[in-house]
Formats: C-alpha cells, structure tokens, sequence
C-alpha cells in the first residue's frame, strides 16, 4: 500500500459468474490496482464485489500452489464475506454476481477439500451449490463434475480398503492355523 493506492496480485478470468475449469482456464497473472482511500466509497471494504472477488482470486491462486489448506482458508473468507454482503446489498445484479461468486468459492473449497480427503467435506459444499437455484448453470455443471470425481475417489478407497481388509484376514488366518 502506498499513495492511496494497494496493488494486489491476482489471476484474472473473464467470465463474470468466476467459473474457471482447470483445462479451460486462459489465466493471465497480472497486477490489479484498486483505488484504495478510506473517505472513498470505492475503499476496499465498501466496494463489496471486489472484496470478495480478491479473497477468491487468492484462493484461486493457492489452488494452483496446491496450497489446499490455504484454498480453503481463504474461500471460505469469500463465501463468509459473500454471505454477509448479501444481507445488506439491494441490487439484484449485484446480488447475482455475490451469489456466483459464493457458489464458485463452494466449488474451489470443494476442490481443496477432495485433495485433502476430507470428501464429507467436499460433498456438503457440493450439495449446497447443487441445491441453489440462484447460481449459475456452469458453476452448477462444473460442480457436478467434481461431485462425480468424488464420488469415484470414494469408491477406489473403499476399494482399497477392502483389499487391505482381505489381506489382513487372509495374514491372521495363515498366523493362527501356523500355531
């Protein structure tokens, strides 16, 4: 911050709904300058939309990094800012972009907690986007994508698990019938 001015390094995306699909994604990293005053009605804090679009771009940004625990930290930030906007904004284009937003801060900490394994997780913010009629056809499609991917995760563990649980009983049993 310096001169009433902050720069802020984001990834930018076009698309004003946020989706961003890793494979159609053209990102272009740049420096976003924000006017940044506190008489100012276009202050950080008060500019409702970019608030909550930096917190996500953040979020974006670490999802790259693979930095899962700091995605969720910090769309969960988006979503919390979101919703909270939401309650005071009278605007209904405003209000659609905020809702857009919160359901693709869903969808990325959705994201991160499937590369954590916490699928319970995963699942909840999946269903809460699918849930809602209000969010946007492609954050919804995008979101039942990853919820297929989760569903596919969980079957290979329990796959797995089953696998593991048959060699087990299988080394007990070579154990007690070698007594």
């Amino acid at each position: 911050e310096s001169g009433g001015v902050m720069h802020i390094d984001v990834i930018y995306d076009d698309e004003v709904g946020g989706v961003d699909e890793e494979n159609d994604i053209l990102a272009e990293r740049f420096t976003k300058t924000i006017q940044f005053s506190r008489e100012s009605s276009k202050d950080l804090g008060q500019n409702t939309i970019t608030h909550i679009k930096v917190m996500l771009n953040i979020a974006k940004c670490h999802l790259k990094l693979k930095s899962f625990h700091k995605v969720i930290k910090y769309a969960s930030i988006a979503l919390a800012l979101g919703k909270y906007y939401l309650q005071h904004e009278k605007s209904v284009e405003r209000r659609k972009i905020m809702i857009n937003f919160c359901g693709n801060a869903l969808q990325i900490r959705a994201k991160a907690y499937l590369s954590t394994g916490n699928h319970r997780s995963a699942v909840r913010d999946c269903k809460v986007v699918k849930r809602s009629d209000d969010i946007d056809t492609k954050i919804v499609k995008a979101v039942e994508k990853l919820a297929t991917e989760i569903e596919h995760d969980e079957k290979e563990k329990r796959k797995k698990d089953r696998k593991l649980a048959n060699e087990i009983g299988k080394w007990v049993q070579k154990s007690l019938n070698s007594k």
